[in-house]
């Protein structure tokens, strides 16, 4: 698929572009911040720079299940997190959110800013009908967020996953075109 298709969106107080090895660095920085990955279940921390750079790869290869674009601060220019996409299904229009952000700027709206416009990118132009996300149940910030939006919690995925010897539950959330104005 053309990368090209995924373009740069713009918010009140943010620019959110599509990651590049240009954010090696930011992405260092988010994943492996133990606050940051305290509810990532899914995936080691990064412990280098190689490691970062590994998953840019994969986040900008032809593959086109997924996207991710980088808050970008209008006023500071500072990288404040990323969200996007994974698992985009086209046959059943549906596709996974995730998002990450830099603990120093939880609770200001950025995040709910940036979703809100990727929810519209979605709904809008890859012609989603169903946006879902999982969050470990203990994530209250990551619910909270997501019902703010629309989302509404489907159930419960027991052990869900399974990381470092341990079972991990899961919350299922999804927001259904037309559920949440966008």
């Amino acid at each position: 698929m053309d990368r090209s298709f995924f373009r740069d969106l713009t918010t009140k107080r943010l620019f959110l572009r599509a990651i590049t090895s240009a954010d090696t660095d930011l992405f260092f920085q988010e994943f492996s911040d133990p606050v940051v990955n305290e509810f990532i279940f899914d995936a080691e921390p990064c412990r280098s720079l190689d490691d970062a750079r590994k998953w840019i790869d994969w986040y900008t290869n032809d593959v086109p299940d997924h996207h991710r674009w980088v808050l970008v601060s209008k006023e500071t220019g500072l990288r404040l997190g990323t969200c996007g996409f994974h698992k985009w299904d086209s046959s059943n229009n549906s596709t996974e959110l995730g998002f990450e952000m830099l603990p120093e700027y939880w609770g200001k709206g950025y995040m709910a800013e940036a979703v809100t416009e990727a929810l519209g990118f979605a709904f809008y132009i890859m012609k989603i009908r169903r946006v879902y996300a999982t969050t470990y149940v203990a994530n209250l910030r990551s619910q909270r967020l997501l019902e703010k939006l629309g989302f509404n919690q489907e159930g419960r995925l027991k052990d869900y996953f399974f990381f470092h010897g341990k079972y991990y539950d899961q919350f299922l959330y999804s927001l259904i075109k037309g559920e949440a104005e966008h």
